[in-house]
């Protein structure tokens, strides 16, 4: 016990220390009463001695605030610390002052930073805040966390030199030239001096995707050309046991394909096959009607020719009229008779026939 009071671990409250708890007291009773109970006021009933024993933090809040000095948000280290847009990146290739300006650089082992070693190397970006360099090729496209990109350099003995140039091993390193590189095209697509390298892309890979289309439509239009050529129709019956059409436009394209590169990778391969009904029907619409210009424009050089028309009653009960024209070859100088198509007519008669123009819209396309 004696040793328990000798410590002061209970030690008897003094005046002083009634004196602050009363008053401490009545501040917490009368919120409304005026702000008299200030630490002032209270420090004024504290014995100067008291005073000198209250321990104080070392470190205060004012040094815990950043001082206005050392905080420029133009200074080029705070492009290091964030994502950059296109414009920001443009910036920092463009220009090479950044942050407030300097009479002096600072000196760090009897060392500083020259103004003269940007004139050798362009990429080089100084920040004032960290007193070091970067790189703005490397800031603005290098990967990773690069000396030049986020740390900077600021050991300015061995920047320089022929055997420990950091500058120069920096210069002649693969991360800096990929960066270069991209820098480069970013400010000439940017200056109008050379055309969007992703345009340049985009376009790229939608003129072989339209090449390809062409070579299998070709293909397949081939396959359609000779079917018509030999009169051979190109669709046929339903085969239950291959859940498919057995017809001939459809053997002959697997025919083709065994030899045609392309078109086999095209059947192979999942989406569209421009192989249906209505897709042949098409391509067929398109042969006819390049076929009937062609001999429409070879009878127009000819200046006379004859029509030939012979009627005839389907099935339906439909007056159906085929027509043919004789001219002479310009070229050759012989008699062609070539077939311009059927048409259906609503009467046999001649008033018919010429009043609606059946004849005449049918030799030419509309």
């Amino acid at each position: 016990m004696d040793l328990w009071l000798k410590t002061g671990s209970c030690r008897k409250r003094s005046s002083a220390d009634l004196d602050i708890g009363e008053e401490t007291e009545r501040c917490a009773t009368n919120p409304n009463e005026s702000t008299e109970c200030q630490d002032s006021e209270i420090r004024q009933n504290v014995p100067q001695s008291k005073i000198s024993n209250i321990e104080v933090p070392v470190h205060s809040l004012a040094s815990e605030i950043p001082s206005s000095s050392n905080i420029d948000p133009d200074d080029f280290s705070n492009y290091t610390k964030k994502s950059l847009s296109e414009n920001e990146i443009i910036q920092i290739l463009s220009s090479r002052d950044f942050g407030k300006e300097i009479s002096a650089y600072p000196t760090t082992k009897a060392r500083k930073y020259s103004k003269e070693w940007e004139k050798r190397y362009s990429w080089l970006r100084y920040s004032v805040l960290e007193d070091a360099s970067y790189c703005s090729y490397c800031v603005s496209f290098g990967q990773g966390d690069g000396l030049f990109k986020t740390k900077g350099f600021s050991d300015w003995k061995n920047a320089v030199g022929e055997k420990r140039g950091t500058f120069k091993l920096h210069e002649i390193s693969k991360m800096h030239k990929e960066a270069m590189e991209k820098s480069e095209n970013l400010l000439s697509v940017s200056q109008g001096e050379k055309a969007n390298i992703y345009s340049s892309i985009i376009s790229k890979a939608y003129e072989d995707k339209v090449s390809y289309n062409r070579k299998v439509l070709l293909s397949i239009i081939d396959v359609i050309i000779v079917l018509g050529q030999r009169n051979i129709a190109l669709r046929g019956n339903w085969d239950k046991k291959l859940k498919k059409e057995d017809g001939n436009f459809r053997f002959f394209v697997d025919w083709k394909a065994k030899t045609d590169v392309v078109l086999k990778t095209h059947l192979q391969s999942p989406g569209p096959s421009y192989l249906s009904p209505d897709i042949q029907n098409d391509i067929i619409a398109c042969c006819d009607a390049d076929i009937r210009e062609r001999i429409v424009a070879d009878c127009t050089k000819a200046g006379y020719f004859a029509i030939c028309a012979d009627g005839t009653t389907d099935i339906s009960v439909k007056e159906q009229v085929s027509l043919c024209i004789r001219f002479l070859d310009h070229e050759s100088d012989e008699i062609r008779e070539e077939f311009i198509g059927f048409v259906e007519l609503a009467a046999s008669d001649a008033r018919t026939m010429f009043e609606k123009n059946h004849i005449f819209y049918a030799i030419v396309p509309s």
